[in-house]
């Protein structure tokens, strides 16, 4: 009989990395049924536990392992952006489309001030997610290997891609069915409501291609409000010494009640504006045009006064990375993100007051 090296006595050992608390228990084990039981056993030791990974193989050859929806990558997210690519294509190929093309491309000078400029950086806080804690957050996830600038870059091109395509989706859209109505065009957020569904309707098997649209949109919203989550549960549970499941439950619960009158401003509760706004409206203006830029402003303050640039230069560079932004990000940090942050709050606020136009 060949020899082999098994598992002389039972062990465990445990550890935490990025906040996470990894358990590991070695077994020896005669047959199947001996290691099906002892998985059994920690697992329900350990029935709060995110995953229970297992892996055994007996002297037979027998092997068996599971990752217990460890993630491994997901589909919705990708089917999404092929069916938004193949809506853009149709949108632009409508009668009368073209125009939306046009009015989306190309500069009309007529149309530019300076409040076009801040309605612009105030998208971009929301569309990279910069000031909501999520870069920060997931950042602290990273492999030590991973190339802080490479990301970065990577962000900024999809990021920038994506937001191309949902344009071409939806503008060229408003021209062909609603004639460019200006109305239309001044819907905010609400706009992929108003004007998709309208496309749908035009398509052979819209109401199908449709009902796939909107449902792959709803777990787009829910990934992003797990990353949204994440970066508060993380702060929770840091700062106040909270457990996962407390810190959960309790932005969970929250998420809930302003996902309601979100949902309702549309509805039932349409009459009931702040400001003017219907309540997506009023959120969305109040964490991407009040809240964001303050937490920005601090953050430049933190970075450029308290940490110091030097020493977030020595993170990128870290394992011999190069930095080769570094002259620009330490005047951005330090000069140019926290002044145009604060012009952002000043001339949102003012405009919600009715001090200037938009």
């Amino acid at each position: 009989m060949a020899e082999y090296k098994t598992v002389r006595k039972n062990a465990q050992d445990q550890f935490v990395e990025k906040r996470s608390r990894f358990i590991g228990y070695a077994c020896p084990v005669q047959t199947e049924q001996e290691a099906l039981d002892f998985i059994t056993s920690k697992k329900s030791e350990h029935w709060d536990a995110s995953h229970n990974v297992y892996a055994y193989i007996l002297r037979d050859g027998t092997m068996r392992f599971s990752d217990d929806g460890e993630p491994q990558g997901t589909a919705g997210m990708p089917v999404l952006e092929v069916l938004s690519l193949i809506i853009a294509g149709y949108s632009v190929t409508r009668p009368g489309a073209l125009a939306g093309v046009k009015y989306f491309l190309v500069p009309n000078p007529k149309n530019f001030s300076w409040m076009t400029v801040v309605t612009a950086m105030g998208q971009m806080f929301y569309s990279l997610s910069i000031a909501m804690g999520i870069l920060v957050t997931f950042g602290s996830y990273m492999k030590k290997d991973v190339s802080i600038e490479e990301s970065t870059e990577n962000v900024e091109v999809f990021d920038t891609a994506i937001a191309i395509m949902a344009g071409l989706m939806i503008i060229p859209a408003v021209f062909a069915f609603s004639g460019g109505d200006p109305d239309t065009l001044q819907a905010g957020p609400a706009l992929m409501f108003i004007t998709i569904p309208k496309v749908f309707a035009s398509m052979g098997l819209g109401t199908v291609v449709g009902v796939l649209f909107f449902v792959l949109v709803l777990f787009a919203a829910i990934t992003s409000s797990i990353a949204l989550t994440e970066s508060a549960v993380s702060t929770f549970e840091d700062e106040l010494g909270w457990d996962r499941t407390r810190s959960t439950v309790l932005i969970g619960a929250i998420m809930v009640a302003l996902g309601s009158l979100s949902a309702l401003g549309y509805g039932p509760l349409a009459g009931v504006t702040v400001f003017g706004m219907q309540f997506l409206d009023f959120f969305d203006f109040l964490t991407n045009s009040v809240m964001m830029p303050i937490a920005a402003i601090a953050t430049c303050l933190l970075v450029s006064r308290v940490i110091g640039v030097e020493q977030i230069a020595q993170e990128v560079e870290q394992d011999g990375q190069r930095f080769r932004r570094k002259p620009v990000f330490n005047f951005m940090i330090r000069w140019l993100c926290p002044i145009f942050a604060a012009i952002i709050l000043a001339s949102s606020v003012a405009n919600a007051l009715g001090w200037i136009a938009m």
